[in-house]
């Protein structure tokens, strides 16, 4: 017969593990509580940083006190890519200059095992990944091996920027067509419906057509944004898109050199100050891209002030690659290049690409005469789709209009050594004026490439391609793609 004070301590020991059980089957219930509440609250605070993170841990705490040892998610929403998990293990483990070896040694696995799950060979268990997520060199938290589920639902599709008032800015620049004159901001000559049409119509001609039509060019920057892309996701950032449909291009390319690189889902933002552009750019983006991008969403707003603009997250640094375009020549729009690469941009993450078409100088920036040699704007004169569309503004809100002529100017004194600026002046006659009255309407710019790298770079953007992209004599124009580096040199 077994002792009595045997026979008791049995009991008790086989009552306390019951009393364990149920207490962690307690703690269990309660987290899971916990986890389904945040769950509610995160769709109505999808910015709160601090709920989201809050959502993290408590799912971690589930996985921790899980029974089941293959379970990893209770949360069923979850989903996890672990070829895309096994690329970021390795991108961590080489910031933290480990080699795998070294890893395998800090969490207690095989050398083989750590290349194979780097490889998206093998699923870690859950003991495994648990022991990788605790690593402090690696730094990883538990969203780092989740897929983005946070556009679940309803997806926004237009975004209008604080303070974004087109009736108000084609105010006042009809209050400044009838001041003395003066120079017009650049954005003017696309705001009002028919000053769009009439550029949407110069964008289907066959000189601008000709001049973008390098497609090739396009395709081989993509090629090169799939290759180095350390993320799934990449979020193409289209500033002063227009029509879109150089942008749609890059998508295309972006989509077609991606799936076989890892690149699960794209996401297009389209922003552009004028409304009726953004809508024709937003509408061709759908009918081409379809249910092939994840979303396309329309920004109405500046892109002088891209940084106060819902582009940027603490998530979306760690878990996706954004690709900033400024296509069609857009760069000349800009007051100030180095401003907007240094500080504009200074919200942009390391690894973030840029890409960007300009013209190149005709002639040196220090040789004024040469270049109205030989400049393309000086030797043929403004065109008439140009006229119809620079006109418009004036004919429409200059009151008592008489007459117009058009003259071309040279600024050689620009902000990037090399380049010049060529502006459209308009001088005005209008009733009840004594004097003719002089309004810089737009401007173009041409760009030394080399020079306007060498800027560009120590503004923190270092050169990746640099592409002839025109297919006539009178476009001259190249495509560069630029990658974000840690900081701006000093």
């Amino acid at each position: 017969m077994e002792p009595v004070s045997s026979s008791v301590s049995s009991s008790v020991s086989a009552g306390s593990e019951v009393d364990a059980s149920a207490t962690l089957r307690a703690l269990r219930k309660h987290i899971a509580e916990g986890v389904q509440h945040a769950q509610k609250l995160a769709p109505v605070h999808a910015r709160d940083v601090s709920l989201h993170e809050c959502l993290l841990f408590l799912q971690k705490a589930l996985v921790c006190l899980s029974d089941d040892p293959d379970e990893l998610w209770l949360d069923g929403s979850v989903q996890i890519d672990w070829s895309q998990f096994g690329r970021r293990i390795k991108r961590k483990r080489v910031l933290a200059n480990l080699g795998q070896k070294q890893l395998a040694e800090l969490v207690d696995i095989s050398e083989g095992m750590i290349r194979a799950i780097e490889s998206g060979q093998r699923r870690p268990s859950r003991e495994v990944l648990l022991r990788l997520l605790a690593a402090p060199p690696l730094g990883l938290r538990l969203e780092d091996i989740a897929l983005d589920s946070a556009n679940d639902g309803v997806v926004p599709t237009s975004w209008l920027a604080p303070h974004y008032n087109p009736s108000q800015m084609i105010s006042e620049m009809v209050e400044q067509l009838n001041g003395a004159g003066g120079s017009l901001e650049q954005t003017t000559a696309y705001l009002d419906y028919q000053s769009a049409k009439d550029w949407l119509d110069l964008a289907s001609s066959s000189i601008y057509l000709d001049a973008f039509s390098k497609v090739s060019a396009l395709d081989q920057v993509a090629q090169r944004v799939a290759s180095e892309a350390e993320n799934s996701g990449l979020d193409v950032i289209a500033l002063g898109c227009g029509d879109a449909k150089r942008e749609i291009k890059l998508v295309e390319s972006l989509l077609q050199h991606g799936r076989s690189r890892g690149i699960k889902d794209v996401r297009l933002f389209l922003l552009d100050i004028s409304h009726s552009l953004l809508t024709v750019g937003h509408t061709n983006a759908r009918e081409a891209l379809g249910s092939t991008v994840k979303s396309i969403v329309a920004l109405h707003g500046n892109f002088h002030d891209l940084a106060k603009y819902p582009l940027f997250s603490a998530r979306d640094v760690r878990t996706r690659t954004r690709v900033f375009t400024m296509l069609g020549c857009t760069l000349a729009n800009l007051d100030n290049e180095v401003r907007f690469f240094r500080d504009t941009l200074s919200s942009t993450a390391a690894g973030d690409f840029f890409v960007t078409d300009f013209t190149n100088a005709y002639a040196p920036a220090e040789l004024p005469e040469r270049i109205r040699q030989i400049d393309p704007l000086y030797v043929s004169g403004m065109q008439p789709g140009h006229r119809a569309w620079l006109v418009g503004p004036l004919q429409r809100y200059v009151r008592g209009l008489r007459d117009v002529e058009f003259v071309m100017d040279l600024n050689t004194d620009c902000s990037v050594r090399g380049s010049y600026e060529l502006t459209y002046v308009a001088n005005v006659t209008a009733e009840g004026s004594p004097a003719r009255r002089r309004f810089a309407v737009f401007r173009v710019k041409r760009y030394d490439a080399d020079k306007l790298e060498d800027c560009l770079s120590r503004s923190g953007w270092e050169p990746r391609e640099r592409l002839a992209y025109g297919n006539n004599a009178r476009s001259h124009i190249t495509l560069g793609l630029l990658r974000r580096t840690s900081a701006p040199a000093a």
